[in-house]
């Protein structure tokens, strides 16, 4: 029998996501209540991300142009997440050029204590309305992937980020045929996409794929609320932060985890020893004056070995049990206190 994947945190590509609880300019109201959408409308509408990358943030204000030449990267309070190109959004309100939407492929639960999409706001020119027609069937698995005119190098293109999604027209030897929310069209390598209908199944292919992706961010420069790798030359930050990296590794290979630690542990089924982990399970810390409250997620890579994305550190990395923790992983258990840090794990696996 095939070793089944955590079941809260499956991944349905086709479906519409199914959240109780909808993110209003007046609070979380019930779906059935109903919202204040743009213009008034009585129900929001359905968009979808039509730019490569775009930061969500808490109030409609841009990232400071100095930002991107500090090292690192300052932590800025506004900073929520960011929105990968294909991904879904209930637009609920137009104020002064920005949209405030609801990121429904990132379910959180700490803004309201209810779970529901990631609340923000974005700029109003990244959004397009969602046509009902539009069926992303396949995900981008590369760290970068590009998005050419023609199948010629030198051809117009745009460079979208791993977790990108795109609707397949056809597939010509090492090629596809692709096409954006806003019917926009183009040609991928193959290479750098997976359909939906050949994501890995098992456990054991899922863990390996899941840990390829996230070792294409190695080296990466840490982006509190980042969710996309690194552009050395970009006129904003970007990188990823620690659940962003979890989060978006995931995405690659079909599963849609929560978007932040806390809920990501909170999700996870708990394993009670170092010893009993598997690669892809994650290890998570808590601050020992707030045991309850998990601040940091790293990924269980092999013995000893874990996968980090580091603001201490500035950068994605790769490190041991005892240089991390000062402890090793077999002489571990899920609530041991190390140093300043409550130790816990979790999977989103069925070994």
């Amino acid at each position: 029998m095939k070793k089944q994947l955590w079941l809260a945190v499956l991944w349905a590509p086709m479906a519409v996501a199914a959240f109780e609880v909808q993110f209003t300019p007046e609070g979380p109201v019930s779906s059935a209540g109903g919202t204040a959408g743009v213009s008034g409308a009585a129900d929001p509408i359905e968009g979808a991300v039509s730019v490569p990358v775009v930061d969500l943030r808490r109030l409609p204000e841009p990232v400071s142009p100095h930002a991107v030449h500090r090292r690192p990267y300052p932590i800025d309070s506004n900073q929520e997440t960011q929105l990968l190109f294909g991904e879904r959004v209930r637009v609920l309100e137009l104020k002064k050029g920005w949209l405030r939407v609801e990121a429904v492929d990132q379910f959180e639960f700490s803004h309201s204590n209810r779970w529901q999409g990631y609340p923000g706001w974005v700029p109003q020119d990244v959004v397009t309305a969602r046509p009902s027609d539009f069926h992303s069937v396949a995900v981008v698995i590369s760290r970068f992937a590009r998005m050419t005119q023609t199948r010629k190098w030198r051809s117009a293109r745009m460079d979208v980020p791993m977790g990108s999604r795109f609707a397949v027209i056809y597939t010509q030897k090492d090629w596809a045929r692709v096409q954006g929310p806003s019917g926009e069209m183009g040609w991928m390598r193959l290479r750098d996409l997976r359909m939906d209908r050949d994501a890995p199944k098992t456990s054991e292919d899922i863990r390996e794929a899941f840990l390829a992706a996230a070792r294409q961010f190695l080296g990466d420069r840490y982006y509190w609320g980042g969710r996309s790798g690194h552009r050395k030359k970009g006129v904003v930050p970007s990188g990823v932060d620690c659940s962003g990296l979890v989060n978006v590794s995931f995405r690659a290979v079909g599963v849609n985890a929560p978007r932040d630690a806390f809920e990501q542990h909170r999700l996870a089924r708990p394993v009670e020893k170092g010893a009993d982990l598997f690669p892809g399970d994650l290890v998570f810390l808590a601050k020992k004056s707030a045991p309850d409250q998990v601040v940091h997620v790293m990924i269980f890579e092999k013995m000893e070995t874990l996968l980090e994305a580091s603001h201490d550190a500035d950068r994605v990395r790769r490190i041991s049990f005892k240089k991390r923790v000062g402890t090793q992983q077999t002489d571990l258990r899920s609530g041991d206190v190390c140093g300043d840090s409550v130790v816990r794990f979790g999977t989103f696996f069925f070994q």
